[in-house]
């Protein structure tokens, strides 16, 4: 399952998707990251998540994963969640949600996950995602 994930670093820069919901024309705030998933969060993706954040060449005060493209998550994909919420928290790095599915939110919810990572931190779209990491960063 592990070969249909994807994880990638996008920048307004490097988007290839049109449309309201690509980054293309937004403006990211110094100091977020913005990562793509894709594909459903099972066994074996969270080595491709540890990679994907050992890239990124300094440490972001906010990091959004948009996940709107994942359709399920599984316990090992809850744990690699989990796992990259606590190295961020230790890096006083903040964990956003963009866009994320009914199943997905399911599992969320039922683990208690919202509740360590935060309601307010789950956003519906990445416009509500970067409005909410402008926030985080003026304080």
């Amino acid at each position: 399952m592990e070969e249909i994930t994807q994880i990638r670093l996008v920048t307004p820069e490097s988007e290839l998707e049109l449309g309201s919901d690509s980054i293309r024309e937004k403006n990211v705030p110094e100091g977020v990251l913005v990562f793509r998933i894709e594909g459903p969060f099972f066994f074996g993706v969270a080595e491709k998540l540890e990679s994907a954040l050992a890239r990124a060449l300094r440490v972001p005060r906010v990091v959004i994963f948009r996940v709107r493209a994942v359709p399920a998550i599984d316990a090992t994909g809850l744990h690699a969640l989990e796992i990259a919420l606590e190295k961020f928290h230790r890096k006083r790095t903040q964990l956003l949600l963009s866009g994320v599915q009914p199943q997905p939110m399911k599992v969320l919810f039922h683990s208690g996950f919202v509740d360590r990572i935060g309601l307010d931190n789950i956003c519906a779209n990445i416009d509500a995602a970067l409005e909410r990491a402008r926030e985080i960063l003026n304080g």
